[in-house]
């Protein structure tokens, strides 16, 4: 009895700071306005949209582009579902997602409240989103579906350093940045390691997505096993962080596994040979076709 009388005022709680929230930042321009605020008095947010809750700080760009827009690149993720349901790559069933830089959920959630994901693998090193990704796991009931591993991937177990960068939790790298605001020491983790701790098999997943601010080449050397399945795969290509090489190192590691892949935006895909992948630009998103 007692139980149920604390849940029911924990929810009213929750109920009431979201009221509170939905009528101070109502409309974009409510939200601009007291986005400043927010950025001074308060530490971590949490605000309820059509179909989920999220957790964030305001302090950072995240959190800013989710307070300010009410999503951050969910159309993205959205596109990458609807494309990867239409060439008939993902099960009746449900999908199992293995998202390498979950950051702090927003993606995870995304995935989970589209309809064709039925589970996720949310890797994530850094404490900080950690919490907010626990967090947004569990106020979105999805304990059951999503599978959290605290580490950053690499080719080997060791121990590294995270550089955090300056007002952006998805901008943190295992490489020394011009903006860094401090490091943590966190796990690294061989892809096998990370599939064992999760409980799954390579062969259990449908498609990975990966956006590890310029690690993805150093993430790829332990995914094999994935990639002699051709599983789809979309990443953050960066060649203009890389150091030297390191781009016509990461095209010939692929096209040994993949031939084809696509620019993708999420508006516009531009499909391409994988040794023809461009290395004079600065960034963009790229998914492997199987």
């Amino acid at each position: 009895m007692k139980i149920a009388a604390l849940k029911g005022i924990e929810n009213a709680l929750r109920n009431w700071k979201v009221a509170f929230i939905r009528k101070l930042v109502s409309g974009k321009h409510g939200r601009r306005v007291s986005s400043e605020v927010l950025l001074t008095n308060v530490t971590s947010v949490t605000m309820k949209f059509d179909d989920h809750f999220m957790s964030f700080s305001p302090h950072e760009y995240i959190g800013r582009s989710i307070f300010l827009s009410g999503d951050f690149d969910r159309h993205l993720s959205d596109a990458l579902v609807a494309f990867l349901s239409r060439r008939g790559y993902l099960p009746s069933g449900g999908a199992t997602v293995l998202e390498i830089g979950a950051n702090i959920g927003t993606q995870t959630v995304y995935f989970c409240r589209s309809g064709k994901v039925a589970r996720v693998i949310a890797v994530e090193p850094d404490p900080r989103n950690l919490s907010l990704l626990r967090r947004n796991v569990a106020d979105n009931d999805l304990e059951q579906r999503v599978t959290i591993i605290p580490c950053a991937v690499g080719n080997d177990i060791a121990t590294g350093n995270l550089h955090r960068a300056e007002g952006n939790f998805g901008g943190s790298s295992l490489f020394p940045l011009p903006n860094s605001e401090g490091e943590v020491a966190v796990a690294i983790k061989p892809m096998a390691q990370v599939l064992a701790e999760a409980g799954v098999l390579a062969a259990d997943i449908d498609f990975v997505w990966m956006d590890i601010e310029g690690a993805e080449p150093l993430a790829s050397q332990s995914m094999h096993e994935l990639f002699e399945r051709r599983v789809p795969v979309m990443f953050e290509y960066s060649p203009g962080v890389y150091p030297p090489g390191t781009a016509r190192e990461f095209i010939a590691l692929l096209s040994r596994y993949y031939e084809k892949c696509m620019i993708f935006d999420g508006h516009n895909q531009s499909e391409m040979k994988v040794v023809d992948l461009p290395i004079s630009i600065a960034q963009t998103n790229i998914l492997l076709l199987p």
